[in-house]
């Protein structure tokens, strides 16, 4: 072979070459399972270590929309978190929602998406901290493609 050749000369995948890369996919291909099933298993343990800090005594405050009335929420005396379930109106209604909840002045204190509803209630958890004395709105936007109802909007007086 002259040095020309050997300038020109294409690398060629045989041997062992072959099998290094036949190992590497197999690996690959064996640990991306693994994997992805480990990371999905971390983030369900820490959401059930969210939902394990839950307080079996948090209270649960049960909202309708109210035409022009207002719903009564009492506030916990300690820091704790509040567990509110809106009825949607509709058994059937399920899907994932937006909510928002603003103080009577407009300022908008929390908000969430991509909150899901079954069986017509839309139920979320707030911590205590969040909500001081006051009246307050939360309104609820359907998904995409689903009519809004007339009644989207929960009305709630927090006290002490």
């Amino acid at each position: 072979m002259n040095v020309s050749q050997q300038l020109v000369r294409k690398p060629r995948l045989s041997g062992w070459y072959v099998e290094i890369l036949m190992v590497g996919v197999a690996l690959l291909i064996a640990l991306l399972p693994s994997v992805l099933y480990f990371r999905t298993r971390a983030r369900a343990r820490a959401s059930a270590t969210q939902l394990g800090q839950l307080d079996p005594s948090a209270r649960i405050y049960a909202l309708q929309p109210l035409n022009g009335g207002t719903n009564i929420v009492t506030l916990p005396q300690s820091s704790q978190w509040m567990v509110f379930s809106l009825d949607l109106g509709n058994d059937s209604t399920s899907g994932r929602f937006r909510a928002a909840i603003t103080r009577s002045d407009g300022q908008e204190v929390w908000q969430a998406q991509n909150l899901p509803a079954s069986a017509g209630k839309l139920v979320f958890v707030l911590p205590s901290a969040l909500l001081g004395p006051g009246d307050y709105a939360i309104s609820v936007q359907p998904p995409q493609g689903v009519a809004p109802s007339a009644d989207s909007r929960y009305n709630f007086h927090a006290a002490n």
